[in-house]
C-alpha cells in the first residue's frame, strides 16, 4: 500500500505514527511554516516535524488546489489519501486519484459536529459523548458516507487537550483497525443523513470573553473547551486572566449564598472554599487561573497574591 497522508495539527500525529509502521508512506502533505507566538517566529507544523523525524518526504503547498502539486501527487500514483485535520480542502481532482479513495478521520460522531472545531464545541455544548469517524472525502465538508465510527465519554474534567489527546489515539487505533478492510472492499459505507448534520464552526477570538451572566455550568463548560487553545478570558483590577479550569458548586450544598453578588462577583475568597464567582445561576469554582505575565496559579495562590475579598469584581 502506497499512502499519501495529509495532516498538520498534533490530532494528525497519533495516526501518522501508527500509519508508517503498517503502510508505505511516500509523501506527507502538511501546511507551510506560520508565524507563532509574540515574536512571530516561523513555525512548522507537529506534522512536518513528526515526518522529518520518521524520515518520510514532505510537501507544503500554499494551495492543495495547485496544478503542480496535483500533478506531483500523480506521480505518486497513491493507493490511498488519508487526511486528519489538515486545514485546506482538498478538490475533486485530488480526491478522485487513489483507486481505494480518500479518507479523514474526524474528531466527532458525524454527522454531529461537522467542521473545524468538533471537539471544543461538542465539549461547550455539554454532550456527554463524543467519537471519531472515518469517512469517505467528498467535495462538501465532512459529508461523506461513514466508513467507521468509534464513541468515548466526554467527562466533566474533561478540558479540550485532555479529549483531543484521547481522540487523536482514537483515530490512529480506529485508522489501523480498518484499513484491511478498505483494501479488501470489504466496507459496508453508511449514507449521513442530512437531518440530524449539525456544525462546529471555528472558535471566534470575541467568544473568549467570559460572560459571567451566562450560568455556571455554561460557563464552565465554555472554559474546559477552550483549554488549552484559546482559553477563555476574564480582567480583574485590569489585570487580563486566562481562566484555565473550573468546578460548578450546587447552589444546594453551599454554604455561600449569591442573592446578594451579582454575576461576576466574589462571593467566597479562602482557603477552605477557595475562589467561588458569582454568575447567572449558580456559583462557580475557579481551580487554575493565570495572570498576565504570571504562571498558572490555583484560585488559592490568587487569593492570597492578590488580596481578593468578597464583593470584588472580575469582569468578562
Amino acid at each position: 500500500m502506497k499512502i499519501v497522508y495529509f495532516g498538520t495539527s498534533d490530532f494528525a500525529v497519533p495516526p501518522l505514527i501508527a500509519l508508517n509502521n503498517v503502510a508505505k508512506i511516500p509523501l506527507v502533505v502538511t501546511q507551510p511554516a506560520r508565524k507563532a507566538g509574540r515574536g512571530g517566529k516561523l513555525t512548522e507544523s507537529p506534522i512536518f516535524n513528526t515526518a522529518t523525524s520518521l524520515g518520510l518526504n514532505i510537501l507544503q503547498p500554499d494551495s492543495c488546489k495547485d496544478k503542480g502539486f496535483i500533478a506531483d501527487i500523480e506521480k505518486v500514483s497513491p493507493d490511498l489519501i488519508v487526511v486528519a485535520a489538515y486545514g485546506q480542502f482538498l478538490p475533486e481532482q485530488l480526491l478522485k486519484i487513489p483507486q481505494y479513495k480518500a479518507i479523514n478521520i474526524h474528531g466527532s460522531i458525524l454527522p454531529h459536529l461537522r467542521g473545524a472545531a468538533p471537539i471544543q464545541r461538542a465539549i461547550q455544548a455539554g454532550d456527554t459523548k463524543t467519537g471519531v469517524t472515518l469517512i469517505y472525502m467528498v467535495k462538501k465538508m465532512d459529508a461523506g458516507d461513514i466508513i467507521a465510527t468509534r464513541e468515548t465519554p466526554i467527562n466533566n474534567e474533561d478540558t479540550y487537550g485532555i479529549l483531543h489527546e484521547r481522540l487523536s489515539h482514537m483515530g490512529a487505533e480506529l485508522l489501523i483497525e480498518t484499513l484491511p478492510n478498505i483494501i479488501t472492499d470489504n466496507v459496508k459505507p453508511i449514507a449521513q443523513n442530512e437531518a440530524d448534520v449539525t456544525f462546529a464552526p471555528p472558535i471566534e477570538k470575541a467568544e473568549r470573553e467570559i460572560v459571567w451572566s451566562a450560568s455556571a455550568i455554561e460557563i464552565h463548560r465554555k472554559i474546559m473547551a477552550f483549554n488549552p487553545n484559546p482559553m477563555a478570558t476574564a480582567v480583574f483590577k485590569g489585570i487580563p486572566l486566562k481562566i484555565c479550569t473550573t468546578s460548578v458548586v450546587n447552589s444546594d450544598e453551599s454554604a455561600y449564598d449569591e442573592v446578594n453578588f451579582l454575576p461576576g462577583q466574589v462571593v467566597c475568597a479562602n482557603k477552605n472554599d477557595g475562589l467561588l464567582i458569582c454568575t447567572r445561576e449558580g456559583l462557580l469554582q475557579i481551580l487554575q487561573l493565570q495572570p498576565a505575565g504570571k504562571s498558572i496559579m490555583s484560585g488559592s495562590e490568587f487569593i492570597n497574591g492578590y488580596q481578593i475579598k468578597p464583593g470584588d469584581e472580575i469582569f468578562g
